[in-house]
């Protein structure tokens, strides 16, 4: 469900949610237990009132939008944001700069399905994605980054795909399939990759 700009991703027990910003950019608000939909989203979104040590702002009339310290579904490079970036491109003009947008979204019955990987496996009832479509203008390049809902089992799982639409050929130094910023907790992580 999109309300205002705010993305609702909902499971049984938990809630993922972010906005688009005024900028066009997907703001990360909430990842944890299942919020009433009547929540205020701005409550969530860190509040930027004043300009905050050597960041650079995105906008000269806006200071306080400053990419490096929002917590983003996605980031590039050359845009201000000083965090690793979840991919390094170089463009069709050997450039390393990247700044995706949102453009549109939809919703689609079941889970994504790829052509070449291996995905979950769902019917339209169990489970539902949304993709965001986003773009950068100066490097024609889309990037269409899918979420799978399955609410059942609590489950969201993500993935990016890039598209070039320019006439030039791109080199991909690295992607990943996705990004999130939390706020600053102490979390406990587990990796299940290489339990002996």
């Amino acid at each position: 469900m999109i309300d205002k700009a705010v993305f609702h991703l909902d499971t049984r027990n938990s809630s993922y949610w972010f906005r688009i910003t005024e900028h066009g950019y997907l703001e990360h608000l909430h990842y944890g237990v299942r919020l009433p939909q009547d929540q205020d989203p701005t409550a969530l979104a860190i509040k930027r009132t004043m300009e905050i040590g050597t960041s650079i702002a995105y906008k000269e009339i806006d200071p306080t939008y400053q990419l490096d310290h929002l917590c983003l579904e996605w980031s590039g490079i050359g845009m201000g944001d000083f965090r690793t970036s979840p991919c390094e491109i170089v463009t069709g003009d050997d450039s390393y700069s990247t700044d995706f947008r949102y453009r549109e979204h939809e919703w689609v019955p079941g889970p994504m399905v790829g052509a070449t990987l291996p995905g979950p496996h769902a019917t339209s009832d169990e489970a539902k994605t949304l993709t965001v479509h986003l773009k950068d203008q100066q490097a024609h390049l889309s990037l269409a980054m899918e979420y799978a809902v399955f609410p059942k089992t609590d489950v969201i799982s993500r993935r990016s795909t890039l598209h070039n639409h320019g006439d030039r050929p791109i080199s991909i130094r690295w992607m990943a399939s996705m990004m999130i910023d939390l706020p600053d907790k102490q979390y406990r992580v587990l990796d299940l990759c290489c339990v002996t």
